[in-house]
Order: C-alpha cells, then structure tokens, then sequence
C-alpha cells in the first residue's frame, strides 16, 4: 500500500445451526475448524452490533469497544476473541456504516489471492493484498 494510505478489515461470524443437533451456538467455521464463537444474540453489548435481518447477520466495528489495527492473522484473531470471523467478500455489504471511519478504506475478507495475500474490499472494489499490511478491523457474526 502506498504511504498514508488506510486500510481496515471487517470480520463475521460462523453461521449458527439450529438443526436436529441441539447446537445453540455457531457451527464449525468455513474451513472446518471448530467455531468459539456466539451469536448476534449471545453477544455482549448489543448496542455495539449492527443487525441486518435480511442476511441474518450482525456486524460491529469495535465489538470490544475499540477500533483495531493490524496484520490480517491479527485482524482475523481480533475477531476471534469477539466471538467472530474474517467475512466472505459477499458478505462485505452488511459491515458498511458499522464505525471506526473504514466504510471508504480496504478491509480483508477471508478470500485467498495466494500465498500470504487476501482480498480487501473498497466501495465493493477487490485487491489483492499482503497479509503482512496493517489495516483496521470489523466483525461480522450470523443469527442463531
């Protein structure tokens, strides 16, 4: 990224699973792994989220109370200590006007663009990116 240039990341929560199961609370992430997360109805400070009842999902740009800037593993962590994931880029849309000055930065979604980059997202614009860059960070979690 160019000198001065800011950049952020928004992040989202697995989805919850209200199947035969029992699972009240996220299901396992994208890639398999086991889910910490809650749900949009499980989280904390409600005030903190945003809530989409179309997509069914709420997102937060401070969900800890604080804006976040960093590394994409970081970033992708941030979200993780607040229950929540990094979003797919279709999910980029439902983060928008959620705080902290990043609806006209980059913001990572969990999109691969080879070794060691992700895609970010401006104005529904993708690049390609170095997970090394430091940019902010927004989460994303999923009704249950």
């Amino acid at each position: 990224a160019a000198a001065g240039r800011k950049f952020g990341v928004r992040c989202c929560m697995p989805t919850c699973d209200g199947d035969e199961g029992g699972q009240t609370g996220p299901a396992d992430g994208d890639d398999g792994s086991p889910s910490s997360g809650v749900c949009c109805q499980q989280q904390d400070d409600k005030k903190a989220w945003k809530f989409d009842d179309e997509a069914k999902l709420c997102a937060a740009s401070k969900p800890d109370g604080e804006c976040f800037k960093g590394s994409f593993e970081e970033a992708r962590a941030f979200c993780g200590d607040a229950g929540a994931r990094l979003p797919a880029p279709e999910e980029y849309g439902v983060t928008i006007r959620t705080g902290c000055g990043l609806d006209k930065l980059l913001v990572w979604t969990t999109e691969s663009c080879g070794k060691g980059k992700h895609i970010a997202i401006k104005n529904g614009k993708r690049k390609c990116v170095v997970d090394s860059k430091s940019f902010g960070a927004r989460c994303v979690a999923e009704y249950c």
